[in-house]
Parts: C-alpha cells; structure tokens; sequence
C-alpha cells in the first residue's frame, strides 16, 4: 500500500485473518467478526483494531492514538510505540509500552493484565481488579484503597515527582493485574 495514495485504510471482514506488515497510515480501522488481527511495524496517527472473536497481536511501529478490542481473545504487544493506548479485551492482555506513551486504558473482563512499562517513567493512574490479585514492584509510591480479601481491589499510584508521568487506567473484573517495570 502506498502511504501517499492511501491516506485511510478500512479493513471489515466476516471470516478470517488480518496480517499488516510494515505499513504507514493516517488512519487504519480494521474490523473482524471471527479472525485474529496481526500488525507487524506498522505505524498511523489514529488506529482502531477491533475482533470479536480473534487475538490481536501487535509488534513494532508507532501510532498516536491506538485502541485495541479483542471480545473473545487475547491481546499481545511487544515494544508497543504509541502515544495513547485504549484496550478492551474479553480475555487476558499482554502490553509491553514504551517512553513515548502518555496514557494507556486498559480493560478486561475474564483475563489478567500484565502490562510492562519503563523502569525510570514516572507513574500515576489506578489498577484494579475485583476478583484477582494486584502485583507490583516495591519500588513504587503507590496507596491501597479499598483492600478486601474479598471484593474490590484499587491501587492508587502515586506521582510526587515534577516529571510528566505515564497515566495508567488498568482494570479487570476476573483475573490478576501485574505491573512489571524494564
């Protein structure tokens, strides 16, 4: 696809997959109904993935705004590149982000969320989960609101720094939420 000709790209499909590799866009909607959706060093300004019954895995590249849905899968990243990430997700999600993210939703139903962010990024936001377990390193400034064996679960986390910080909405209903620094 030549980038100068194809300014948005629409992908809408019933059955089967999706592979895009090392491809640029303004704007990309890719919308499956039983399919899993791979991206391979693809980059846009505003992306929209969407399957509903499918995985969604992305590696490489870089996008401004970037939302993944997956309603009956799991969604995977490596070296995620974007600015702002939405994802909702049925089953577990995977997300390895990087310096440049300012902000990252991330939502789930029946799975757990391990989300990887920069060792020296300062950090605020909320994770939670209400029937699961919240796991994080020492290291960050983080309050407990709402610790229940039972029940809801909220961390709150902490940004006494003048750095801009990486916000982070991360929540699940079912299952473990894990934040992992690099």
């Amino acid at each position: 696809v030549n980038p100068s000709i194809v300014n948005r790209l629409i992908v809408s499909g019933s059955n089967g997959n999706v592979s895009i590799e090392g491809q640029e866009f303004n704007d990309l909607t890719v919308d499956l109904l039983n399919g899993s959706i791979n991206f391979d060093e693809t980059a846009s300004s505003s992306a929209f993935i969407r399957t509903s019954r499918g995985n969604v895995n992305v590696k490489g590249g870089a996008h401004g705004a970037l939302e993944l849905i997956s309603m009956v899968g799991t969604i995977n990243t490596e070296t995620l590149n974007a600015k702002d990430v939405t994802v909702s997700s049925n089953g577990s999600v995977n997300i390895s982000l990087n310096e440049r993210t300012e902000s990252a939703t991330i939502n789930a139903n029946m799975g757990s969320i391990n989300i990887n962010v920069p060792h020296d990024r300062a950090l605020e936001g909320r994770l939670s989960t209400v029937v699961g377990q919240i796991n994080y390193p020492p290291d960050l400034d983080a309050r407990f609101m709402k610790s229940q064996d039972i029940g809801f679960k909220e961390l709150m986390l902490v940004n006494d720094t003048d750095e801009k910080a990486l916000l982070l909405e991360v929540g699940t209903k079912f299952g473990s939420v894990t934040l992992h620094r690099s």
